[in-house]
C-alpha cells in the first residue's frame, strides 16, 4: 500500500511538472553576472566597487530563487587614508517579476551571511586585518531585466560588527546566462 501511493504521488508530481514545464516562457536555470558600486549608509565606509554572482532557479516565470555570491572592494577610512579591504556574502535570494514581457520590472529579497573584516590599527600607517566576523544581513531590492540585461538597486543592511557599520546600498548591473525566453514553435498543419 505504502508502495503504492509512493508510487502515485510521484507520478503526479513528475506529470505536473513536465506540464508546466511545456507552458512555461522562460527557461528555468540563469546565471547573473554584475559588477556595481555601493554608497555606505554610515560613516565607517567610503564607496565601494562590487561583483555579484548569483544562480538562480524559477519554479514558475513569475518567480525566482538564488544564491547570491558578493565581494565588496571598499576603503575603510576609519585607521587611515587609502586603506583597502574586501567583504562577501552569501544570501539567500527571491525575486518577483511583474510580468512575462521583454522588459521584466522586479522586486526581491534576501538574507544571509555577511563576512566583514576587522581591523586593530598597530601604527598610524598600517593596519592587521582579520577576517572572520560574520553579521547577519538582509537584503530588499528592486530592477528590471530587459534581454539579457539586469540592473538593480538594493538595500544591504548589515548588523554592525565590533561597532563598525557595514550597511550600505548597491547599485548593480550586469547580464545573465541561460534563462532565456523559449523558442515558439507553431505545428500547424496543412
Amino acid at each position: 500500500m505504502k508502495k503504492t501511493t509512493l508510487f502515485l504521488l510521484l507520478t503526479i508530481v513528475l506529470t505536473s511538472a513536465k506540464a508546466q514545464n511545456a507552458t512555461r516562457t522562460f527557461r528555468p536555470f540563469k546565471l547573473d553576472f554584475a559588477l556595481g558600486y555601493g554608497l555606505p549608509l554610515g560613516s565607517d565606509m567610503t564607496s565601494s566597487r562590487i561583483l555579484a554572482l548569483e544562480p538562480k532557479y524559477s519554479p514558475n516565470d513569475h518567480i525566482t530563487i538564488g544564491l547570491r555570491l558578493l565581494d565588496l572592494n571598499g576603503i575603510h577610512p576609519a585607521y587611515f587614508s587609502g586603506w583597502f579591504d574586501v567583504m562577501s556574502s552569501i544570501t539567500l535570494t527571491t525575486d518577483y517579476f511583474f510580468n512575462v514581457n521583454r522588459v521584466r520590472p522586479f522586486v526581491g529579497l534576501g538574507a544571509g551571511a555577511f563576512w566583514v573584516p576587522t581591523n586593530t590599527p598597530t601604527s598610524s600607517s598600517s593596519s592587521s586585518n582579520t577576517y572572520g566576523a560574520t553579521s547577519f544581513g538582509v537584503t530588499p531590492r528592486g530592477g528590471i531585466e530587459v534581454g539579457h540585461f539586469r540592473a538593480a538597486v538594493e538595500l544591504n543592511l548589515i548588523r554592525k560588527a565590533q561597532g563598525v557599520n557595514f550597511s550600505y546600498i548597491g547599485i548593480k548591473a550586469g547580464f545573465f546566462l541561460w534563462g532565456k525566453r523559449k523558442e515558439v514553435t507553431n505545428h500547424t498543419s496543412e
